[in-house]
């Protein structure tokens, strides 16, 4: 599902990323929790959106998760 998220980021669809981002944050059967490729094509978007409090937010819940940024 990283790779999803990169693919709707890298062709513009950042809205949609961020809505299958946060539902696999909520934890479901359908879908893994973010991983370190999920968390950074969200970071990316919010960095490529000029969202600078959205990707240190992002980044802080990745340091929660214990998801190190590479």
């Amino acid at each position: 599902t990283g790779i999803v998220l990169q693919s709707l980021v890298s062709s513009g669809q950042a809205d949609d990323a961020r809505e299958l981002f946060d539902v696999m944050m909520v934890g479901t059967k359908q879908l893994p929790s973010p991983n370190v490729t999920s968390y950074n094509a969200i970071l990316v978007a919010a960095i490529n959106a000029r969202q600078w409090d959205e990707a240190l937010s992002v980044v802080d819940v990745m340091k929660e998760k214990g998801v190190l940024p590479n």
